[in-house]
């Protein structure tokens, strides 16, 4: 392990801006016992403690959330997954659009222009900051139980989104794997849409199949409790047989509550 990465791993437990006092409430708790971790070099054990910050158990705030995230994007980066930093970068964005990158500054110069990439994408598409949305719950591997999913109701034919014909009549082979947010009304928190793996070779099937799956719309997703939530889903979308197939979300593992 560097000395770099060992003096960036200090950081995140010593920065004034991220640490949280412990014994405030479980969520906070479970953070700094994360930092624990990332100043152990552990960063699975890091990852499972975040995760449980996004499972809904610990009513954690939002803005604990989007820190979650954030320092699963920092072991995602450290890992050499850029792809999943900014992943989670727009996840936690979605979540909070007021988080700054100012602590990110003290780990690698790298993280923050990573990080305002993802905030310059929502900015252009949304528009300035927003408030911060409610509590988002992560199911995409795992889900509690009783929580309702958001079931897909539309997605954009191919046609309608710019394709053409010879692209749409030879392209359809192939699926991919996704991640995105739904939001409490059932629309994908825009920027949260992250590509997990894919056999479709980036053509113009693949663009379009993203572009019309951050226009779907999905039924209100719920907390055991009936209440309005944000959720963190995984999806397969592509084609079987040349037919468009979208089995979103997939059906995670259910957890006790």
């Amino acid at each position: 392990m560097s000395g770099k990465l060992c003096a960036v791993l200090l950081i995140l437990t010593a920065s004034g801006t991220v640490q949280p006092l412990a014994g405030q409430n479980p969520a906070n708790d479970r953070l700094a016992a994360a930092r624990a971790q990332l100043h152990a070099m552990r960063f699975d054990s890091a990852a499972i403690l975040l995760r449980g910050a996004l499972d809904g158990s610990d009513r954690a705030r939002p803005e604990d959330q989007a820190e979650a995230l954030v320092l699963l994007g920092v072991i995602a980066f450290y890992k050499g997954d850029d792809s999943g930093a900014a992943g989670a970068f727009r996840h936690a964005l979605a979540l909070d659009p007021l988080f700054t990158s100012n602590a990110l500054a003290r780990y690698d110069s790298a993280l923050v222009l990573l990080f305002e990439a993802q905030r310059g994408v929502a900015v252009r598409e949304t528009g300035p900051p927003r408030t911060r949305t409610r509590q988002v719950v992560d199911c995409t591997q795992t889900c509690p139980d009783g929580v309702v999913l958001p079931r897909l109701i539309d997605v954009e034919a191919l046609e309608a989104l710019g394709l053409e014909r010879f692209d749409v009549e030879h392209h359809r082979y192939g699926a991919m794997t996704v991640e995105l947010m739904v939001d409490p009304a059932g629309h994908v928190a825009l920027g949260s849409v992250r590509l997990v793996a894919s056999n479709l070779q980036m053509n113009p099937v693949e663009l379009a199949l993203l572009v019309g799956l951050e226009r779907a719309l999905f039924t209100p997703p719920r907390d055991p409790n009936g209440e309005q939530v944000s959720l963190l889903i995984r999806g397969k979308i592509g084609f079987r047989n040349e037919r468009f197939e979208a089995d979103v979300p997939l059906v995670p593992r259910r957890r006790p509550r």
